[in-house]
């Protein structure tokens, strides 16, 4: 029995125009099947009419007439049920191959409908698998664009729309060159096969003539004995931007812009490696702010940040352009100078470090100045590697420091052979716990004299390191790394404890006070209060003999912390001082809300005293704003009569320094 049944030939995304499609109708009652029943009736007949004939004594005429027709009409019955069918699903397949569509309505056979089946499901595969391809295509970033050899463009997907402002139908038919510039680089529009398998770098051009940078890499496909080309394109302006800014967060310093301390320390390597093979003279500027640490403490880290970048500012402005400036951390840079001798790296030094000390930075109403320090390090062929170097500039700097700050100074040859031994933090991490754990740190002693009648009162216990080269350091040589390090609360329970220690032995003689200085990191480890308290207990210690020095500095960071730890020494009954009084904004708030017996005042203020109007009206105005809150006053950095005297006549209670006596070591 005929199936009856309908086929729609084409995809799914091509429906409307599959519909509009006019039907091809074709009906018929039989299949191949019935056609070949048609035609062998037809023969037969006509046999049976040509043997009749001759029996009957026909005319061969008429009997030839007679099969005539029949053939005929077994040809046209076989043309409308078989070949005509067939032909139109082979159009229909062809339609489909192309792209098209059409919908074939028909009444078959069996054996005509497993046909239609088998290319029913065929279709269905082909269209399915067609729809994801242009699903995925249509939905990749990436601008596709498939071309022939002649560079004709055959198709494209929707990024390709958006990327360079064209619509499908503006592109399909022109050349390639509408999108890529003949101009590229590496592009040959004569040779689109030598495009294949590399990624190229292309100008691409937008509609309305904007042009930008493209990646290009191209596939080579052959369909039907054709070759085509599947051009993939992408912007890589947005990647040359991304990359752009890793190299600047790799090289650069976020704060103040320059570059980092990674990217100098490679400079640097290549200097030495270039000045040991070839005869160029080079110098390395280490750079070392003054007063950063009052700034960033009084002030406020953002206060702090904005002094980096101006000061950077300032030594870029400065520096040749040659010449190559990094902040290496904190307040720390580093400049390169290139095509020097030691004598003009000096010169060059010095005219770096007039220009920060004159520099004023303002934060709102007030001005500070900051000056620095700077250590200079030659580098010519005796240079050993750049470490080395970078070491020796460091250690020039803190011999300036130790000299007083705001200074220069050059390596010299005595210090050659100081290797990262002695600077790296690995290195001083292992010489600081060697210090405590082998009693290599020594208490040295200065003594606090009353300012009338010059009788000893107490003293200051003084930190220093006996190197295992016999050398001493003083506590701005080793102190500032321990603080870096995380040792330095480690530091004040090894002084603390020999402190205590040295209490005791001095017990039945005359009882000398003693003060010791804390560190920020000590005031967040309540249990050395404990240890305090333990050891003054066993030792039997009067606790009122050992007092405590906090600068204002170290209690900026937590002021509750601050004020509970030392609420407990003096619960203890240990006394407590405030160190560096005259130098943050907020001295009187301290003074006033602060559980503290007596106060020291910045030796800033004492330098020119005698001299000074100002620093007597700032140390008057302190002097007796302690006393009206019942504290002590201690004048320290006392170097001269002149200011000794000038502390009298202001009011001030106690004096230290080297007019009274210089710190001394045991012996």
């Amino acid at each position: 029995m005929p199936v009856k049944g309908t086929v729609a030939v084409g995809p799914p995304i091509q429906k409307d125009r599959a519909q509009k499609a006019a039907p091809v109708l074709v009906r018929s009652h039989s299949s191949a099947s019935l056609a070949a029943r048609y035609l062998g009736v037809g023969v037969v007949i006509s046999s049976v009419m040509v043997a009749a004939a001759w029996v009957a004594d026909f005319a061969p005429v008429t009997v030839a007439f007679i099969s005539v027709i029949l053939l005929v009409g077994g040809y046209l019955t076989v043309d409308h049920v078989v070949r005509r069918p067939l032909q139109r699903l082979t159009e229909a397949l062809k339609a489909e191959n192309a792209g098209g569509g059409k919908t074939l309505q028909s009444e078959f056979s069996d054996e005509m409908r497993s046909l239609v089946d088998s290319f029913d499901h065929i279709r269905l595969e082909a269209t399915a698998h067609r729809y994801r391809l242009q699903n995925v295509l249509d939905n990749t970033s990436e601008s596709v664009v498939t071309i022939d050899k002649q560079g004709v463009i055959l198709a494209v997907n929707r990024a390709t729309e958006k990327l360079f402002g064209y619509e499908v139908r503006e592109l399909i038919g022109k050349r390639i060159e509408l999108l890529i510039a003949r101009r590229s680089a590496n592009v040959d529009m004569n040779r689109i096969s030598d495009w294949v398998g590399q990624e190229r770098e292309a100008n691409g051009c937008r509609k309305g003539g904007g042009h930008f940078s493209l990646a290009m890499k191209t596939s080579a496909l052959t369909a039907e004995g054709e070759t085509r080309y599947v051009v993939f394109l992408r912007e890589v302006g947005e990647r040359h931007a991304v990359m752009e800014n890793l190299k600047r967060v790799a090289e650069r310093d976020p704060v103040t812009g320059l570059h980092n301390r990674s990217y100098f320390q490679e400079e640097l390597e290549r200097v030495v490696e270039r000045a040991q093979r070839v005869t160029q003279h080079c110098a390395l500027l280490y750079i070392d702010l003054d007063n950063f640490k009052n700034v960033n403490d009084k002030l406020g880290p953002a206060a702090g940040d904005r002094l980096l970048t101006e000061v950077g500012g300032v030594l870029f402005k400065r520096a040749r352009k040659g010449d190559l400036l990094a902040r290496l951390g904190g307040d720390e840079f580093a400049l390169l100078v290139y095509d020097v001798d030691t004598a003009q790296a000096a010169v060059a030094a010095d005219s770096f470090r007039a220009l920060l000390s004159e520099y004023p930075f303002r934060h709102q109403t007030q001005r500070v100045y900051v000056a620095c320090s700077i250590g200079v390090a030659p580098i010519g062929k005796d240079a050993e590697s750049s470490a080395i170097v970078l070491a020796q500039a460091e250690t020039a700097c803190r011999l300036a420091k130790r000299g007083g700050r705001n200074r220069t100074r050059i390596h010299l040859v005595a210090e050659q052979n100081k290797s990262d031994e002695t600077t790296s933090d690995a290195a001083w991490t292992r010489r600081l716990r060697d210090a405590m754990e082998n009693n290599r740190f020594v208490l040295a002693t200065q003594p606090i004299v009353n300012a009338r009648s010059g009788e000893v009162d107490s003293q200051e216990i003084l930190l220093r390191l006996c190197d295992q080269g016999e050398s001493v350091l003083a506590p701005d040589d080793f102190l500032p790394i321990a603080e870096r390090l995380g040792l330095a609360a480690d530091v004040d329970r090894w002084v603390i404890l020999h402190t205590i220690q040295l209490l005791a032995q001095q017990r039945g003689q005359a009882s000398m006070r003693c003060n010791v200085n804390l560190s920020r990191q000590s005031l967040s480890q309540p249990d050395i209060c404990d240890l305090i308290a333990t050891r003054l207990r066993v030792t039997g210690v009067d606790p009122a003999l050992l007092g405590f020095e906090v600068t204002e500095s170290a209690i900026v960071a937590d002021i509750g912390m601050a004020e509970a730890f030392l609420t407990k020494l003096r619960g203890i009954g240990c006394r407590t001082l405030l160190d560096n009084v005259g130098v943050g904004l907020s001295s009187p708030f301290y003074l006033r809300h602060l559980p503290v017996d007596g106060v020291k005042i910045d030796l800033r203020y004492m330098h020119d005293l005698s001299a000074s109007p100002v620093d007597q009206a700032i140390v008057g105005s302190i002097v007796q704003l302690a006393h009206a809150l019942g504290r002590y006053t201690i004048a320290e950095s006392v170097e001269n009569p002149e200011t000794l005297a000038a502390a009298r006549e202001l009011g001030i209670d106690f004096a230290q320094g080297f007019q009274i006596a210089r710190p001394a070591l045991p012996n």
